[in-house]
């Protein structure tokens, strides 16, 4: 007798593809070992992109989606897939790097270093953006703190005072132009602002 799905016992629909059991099987291994070998070498890494792991099993966009919607072991994070154990945790070392790195860029409130004087693994600067505790601006990052700091300023000015310039948003910061011509294109791209000839209006994202 056939299996509930209409497809004979043994064989699984992947996109629009029928694979046999073993087939998948076989496919479910090439990703697993895929993934662990990237986690392995990239530890501060959340996962591998999309492209490369489909690479690793050799199938369509379709298939692959369907492969990884069957697999109880990976995750699926959009642009990219982990193994559903893998976490990143920062050695020691790294802990202690992360935490001078924030400091460094807090002290200077919102002019921070620019990236290529932050003495960095660049690895762990990714790994720092990916898990949502710093934010690029142009060429410069901030703590997610800071960059939450200047939206809540920038939104209440804005809320309380109207329109506002570049210069107006740079004082209201505490910060050069340098800094704030940046800072205004990242709040415009985010939601926060919207351009309206020469200044800033509120944006439709809090």
């Amino acid at each position: 007798g056939h299996s509930g799905t209409g497809f004979p016992p043994g064989v699984i629909p992947l996109g629009r593809m029928l694979a046999s059991a073993g087939h998948v099987e076989r496919l479910h291994d090439a990703l697993h070992r895929a993934l662990e070998r990237h986690h392995r070498e990239h530890p501060l890494e959340r996962g591998l992109t999309r492209e490369a792991a489909r690479d690793a099993t050799e199938v369509g966009a379709e298939e692959f989606d369907a492969l990884v919607a069957l697999d109880a072991g990976v995750a699926d994070e959009g642009r990219l897939v982990r193994l559903a154990s893998h976490r990143v945790d920062l050695a020691p070392e790294q802990r202690r790097a992360r935490d001078a790195l924030i400091r460094d860029i807090e002290s200077a409130g919102f002019s921070p270093p620019p990236a290529k004087e932050l003495r960095a693994d660049p690895a762990l600067l990714r790994s720092l953006v990916e898990s949502e505790e710093l934010v690029k601006v142009s060429d410069f990052y901030l703590t997610t703190r800071q960059a939450q700091e200047a939206r809540r300023r920038v939104r209440a000015h804005l809320e309380a005072a109207g329109p506002a310039t570049v210069a107006v948003i740079r004082d209201l910061l505490g910060t050069s132009r340098k800094y704030a011509v940046p800072l205004c294109e990242w709040l415009d791209q985010t939601g926060a602002t919207r351009r309206q000839g020469d200044s800033r209006v509120l944006g439709p994202t809090p």
